[in-house]
């Protein structure tokens, strides 16, 4: 037990050393542009200070002192703002005070104060009628509005000028007339005077017909070094190199206990066992929960930070980077486990969504539909109730439950479609392609389909099996004729030429060992095509054994040796030392015989002839047969391998055309491939066996 929290101890140990070199870098990376390769007065916050005095400085010193200018666009704006005329005239003279004190002086018969009351009106009507038609009178309403806004801007502005302007001096001049602001009592000073910073003005447009530019300095006796954003960003910056340092000297302290301790692995992928009940997906999430978390704690520091504050977040990021290396391992070995991505939270909610759709029996569903409808209609009547967030919820859910209801409903209608489709094709005889549907739940397509399949499969297998035995039959009697026609004409003119008594004995001898060759002919012909019959109909009888296919390929190269030798052609042999196989030697040898007999006849002569086997990386058996044709090969290398195909299309060799069928038919018996290729007049035959291993 002692020794398992000592293992759990020192992992934990390297784990939080390798963390806190990553957390130390990270928060290094962000903050080096800022503060480790720049001083305060190349920092984003100095320009910012900079661009808060100029706006400063046009508020409080500038614009108070240029002339207001109002134009046209001023006075059309200024007229949009007011009511119209016409809401203007008849408040003024529908006003209820007014037309109570006109009754009132009326009623009391006091002229003056009639003729004063109508008089202050028609002022009133005056100004409004001045209003829309006096540009002068409103350019003077104008300027008394910009007035009171450039003078509340200057007491805006005026405690952040005092502030920055006390330790930033100035020196700005107006480009067209050439007059000049600035904040030092001697000029001179400006030029002369020892500085901590000394650079120029942006130009400083207040208008199109104002624009600023000059220089600034900070006097090295000010107090410029006492401010707060000075004094934070120095912290800032002596914090961000001790970070690296950090960084650099928990790295070292990894490494250096790594190697002590000899637990890489298990520092950087431990598995912590109370994750193991939570779901991958569920880890995953986790993960990428404290990913985002951390990212948003990691962002750029802000001079405003203290340094217990920059503490604190720094440490809230070390734990977050400590959990989501521990979620990592995790999910790493959860990842590694066979079947746990089945296991997943989204995986078993897919699942039980699906059983639960397909085990709704019919009646089940239809339950479901009817109140599902009168939800709908229950939810209406509160969305009228609530009004218009509630019509629009109410569509938004409706709009959801017709696209999956509609959906469904399509998808049924489709099946069902294409069901009676199949069955239209089935009963006409055409191939039809059935209905893929999962046999699972209570789907009512689900017997209809497998009988449907089960149908279509018989069907298919009957026609092919008809449309193969009708081509047999054709090419049977198209080849047979043929091929038998030649020596059996040759026996039938040798008998009728025999009946004639006036031939010599040699004569004789002549045309009866010309039957006799002809007849020989027609038996091999006639044998070989019984065998291809026994062979098509699968009565092929195999008696398997334990075969050296290379010690069986030597002994049919040496039966065949007169005729080798007789021929213009060199074999060039390449095998193994043994290929084991389970096969039928007699057949395999009628299999080798028929290939070098094919060899023989057909390859263009003075050329070699490549046999080669071996075992390849798939742990098959694979012998190649590789000559050059002496007749042109046609595009259809794969129809020489049928029976009575020969490259002699003239047909004058004494082949009987079944030599390569026999041997494709014995080779596919033995569950091997046979493969013919053809490049130009390359001819190549691949034989693969299974391989029996020793």
């Amino acid at each position: 037990m002692a020794t398992k929290w000592k293992n759990k101890f020192a992992v934990s140990i390297g784990l939080a050393l390798l963390l806190l070199g990553v957390n130390s870098l990270v928060f290094t990376a962000l903050n080096a542009e800022q503060y480790i390769f720049n001083d305060y007065f190349q920092s984003k916050y100095f320009k910012q200070e900079i661009a808060t005095l100029e706006e400063a400085l046009i508020n409080t010193q500038v614009n108070p002192n240029l002339p207001i200018q109002v134009t046209t666009e001023d006075i059309e704006e200024y007229r949009m703002t007011q009511p119209d005329k016409y809401s203007q005239v008849s408040a003024i003279k529908e006003d209820p005070v007014f037309l109570e004190r006109l009754n009132d002086a009326k009623a009391a018969g006091d002229k003056t104060a009639i003729k004063k009351l109508e008089d202050q009106q028609n002022k009133k009507l005056n100004e409004v009628e001045k209003l829309f038609t006096d540009d002068k009178y409103v350019t003077e309403k104008v300027k008394e509005q910009k007035k009171e806004l450039i003078a509340q801007q200057k007491t805006d502005w005026m405690p952040q000028y005092k502030e920055l302007s006390s330790d930033i001096h100035y020196q700005v001049t107006e480009i067209n007339s050439g007059k000049y602001l600035d904040n030092l009592s001697d000029n001179k000073t400006f030029a002369t005077a020892k500085t901590l910073f000394k650079g120029n003005v942006s130009q400083i447009n207040v208008d199109d017909h104002n624009q600023f530019e000059g220089q600034i300095i900070i006097l090295k006796n000010s107090n410029f070094n006492q401010r707060a954003s000075v004094k934070s960003f120095t912290e800032m910056k002596n914090l961000t190199i001790g970070l690296l340092c950090t960084s650099i000297l928990s790295f070292a302290a990894f490494i250096f206990y790594w190697k002590k301790t000899e637990k890489g692995e298990d520092i950087l992928l431990e598995k912590v066992k109370s994750w193991d009940k939570i779901a991958l997906d569920g880890q995953i999430f986790l993960a990428l929960i404290l990913s985002l978390l951390y990212l948003a704690l990691t962002r750029e520091a802000s001079v405003t930070w203290s340094f217990l504050t920059f503490l604190q977040k720094f440490c809230w990021a070390f734990l977050v980077l400590y959990l989501f290396a521990l979620v990592s391992g995790g999910i790493y070995h959860k990842a590694q486990e066979h079947g746990n991505w089945q296991q997943t939270y989204l995986a078993r909610s897919i699942r039980l969504l699906k059983d639960a759709a397909d085990n709704f029996s019919r009646g089940s569903k239809a339950w479901f539909i009817f109140w599902s409808m009168g939800a709908a209609a229950f939810g209406f009547l509160l969305a009228m109730m609530w009004g218009g967030q509630g019509i629009v919820l109410y569509l938004f859910v409706l709009v959801i439950y017709l696209l999956l209801i509609s959906i469904y409903l399509l998808r049924r209608l489709a099946m069902f479609n294409q069901t009676v489709k199949i069955i239209e094709e089935i009963a006409q005889g055409k191939n039809a392609e059935v209905l893929n549907v999962k046999p699972k739940g209570k789907t009512v397509f689900r017997s209809v389909s497998e009988n449907l399949k089960t149908i279509n499969e018989e069907v298919k297998t009957s026609k092919s099996q008809q449309v193969k035995s009708e081509r047999l039959k054709t090419e049977l009697i198209t080849n047979v004729s043929h091929d038998l026609r030649t020596p059996l004409t040759s026996i039938i003119t040798s008998v009728d030429l025999l009946r004639n008594a006036d031939l010599s004995q040699d004569e004789k001898e002549k045309y009866v060992a010309v039957i006799d060759q002809k007849s020989k002919r027609l038996k091999v012909l006639i044998d070989d095509l019984f065998e291809v019959s026994k062979m098509a109909s699968g009565n092929m009888d195999l008696k398997k054994s334990r075969i050296d296919l290379v010690q069986l390929l030597d002994q049919s190269l040496a039966e065949l040796s007169e005729k080798i030798e007789d021929s213009s052609l060199k074999f060039v042999t390449q095998t193994d030392k043994e290929l084991l196989a389970l096969v039928d030697g007699d057949k395999m040898w009628r299999v080798f015989e028929n290939l070098i007999h094919n060899i023989l006849k057909y390859s263009m002569e003075n050329t070699r002839v490549y046999i080669s086997g071996h075992k390849s990386e798939k742990g098959t058996i694979e012998l190649v047969f590789k000559n050059i044709s002496r007749e042109e090969l046609g595009e259809n290398s794969q129809e020489l391998s049928q029976r009575f195909k020969r490259s002699d299309l003239s047909r004058n060799t004494t082949g009987s055309g079944l030599g390569l069928a026999i041997a494709q038919s014995i080779v596919e018996a033995h569950e091997g491939h046979f493969l013919l290729e053809t490049d130009g007049d390359l001819f190549k035959i691949t034989l693969s066996f299974p391989s029996l291993e020793v």
